[in-house]
């Protein structure tokens, strides 16, 4: 009788052992496993505060190049007329000019008003809102806290335009960050 709990409890034993073994060996690959949020470690590169804002310096002075010179092509196809015309077609055009002006106009205020943010490492959800509530781009902190509750955030530089509903912030926040390696000079890479 003796012989035989033995065995049993030896028996379960290694049972239970190789249950274990098996836990640990499908942790471990868990583990390694590489994250499919995060950027991948060949893409990583640790950046200074000096190089990360030098790198948003050249990224906004880029933006305001482009939207200098959209107003000039603009005008340029403004300017062309169309091939056919008609009496009411060449009446009318002046109105359309004008509002193609102020769908311009308005667009490149737009533009204009999109706000970068840098969102540090290891933010909260809560921090996270405090941030974007105060440079403007949330009106709803709470709201952007129930909706970010189990989304991973990302850190890094974003840019938001004005206007951008709690989603769309959302999938501007989960996205990848704009200061990447390509985005800086040769010099600083």
């Amino acid at each position: 009788m003796n012989r035989r709990i033995f065995l049993f409890g030896l028996g379960t034993g290694i049972i239970i052992g190789a249950a274990l073994l098996q836990l640990m060996i499908i942790g471990e690959k868990q583990v390694n496993m590489p994250d499919p949020l995060a950027q991948d470690s060949s893409e990583q590169v640790t950046y200074t505060q000096e190089e990360l804002d030098k790198a948003v310096a050249d990224e906004r002075k880029q933006v305001e190049d482009e939207l200098k010179q959209q107003p000039a092509k603009q005008q340029e196809q403004q300017q062309e007329p169309p091939q056919s015309e008609d009496k009411q077609t060449s009446e009318a055009a002046p109105v359309n000019e004008a509002s193609k002006d102020d769908k311009a106009d308005s667009k490149a205020e737009a533009e204009a008003k999109s706000t970068v943010v840098r969102i540090p490492p290891n933010s909260s959800v809560t921090e996270t809102a405090d941030i974007l509530k105060a440079k403007g781009v949330i009106t709803d902190k709470q709201a952007f806290i129930d909706l970010m509750r189990t989304t991973k955030l990302r850190a890094g530089y974003f840019a938001f335009k004005a206007g951008l509903s709690l989603e769309q912030v959302r999938k501007v926040i989960t996205s990848r960050p704009n200061a990447s390696a390509a985005d800086l000079p040769a010099s600083d890479k």
